[in-house]
């Protein structure tokens, strides 16, 4: 997986325009798999990211 297939929490709270608290809290509740790549450094797979997406977008 190469690092532009990765976001960052602040960029996954811009794509869906919520605040990266939200974006943590769907990682407790599963719907995104983190990818550590430090202690502290979160990363989130891009395609699990777009899917998401979709799948609000069609429950909308």
């Amino acid at each position: 997986m190469s690092d532009t297939s990765l976001l960052s929490r602040r960029e996954v709270a811009d794509r869906f325009k919520v605040h990266p608290r939200t974006v943590f809290r769907w990682e407790e509740k599963g719907l995104l798999t983190p990818v550590r790549v430090g202690s502290r450094i979160v990363r989130y797979d891009r395609q699990q990211v777009e899917d998401l997406i979709q799948e609000r977008k069609e429950d909308a």
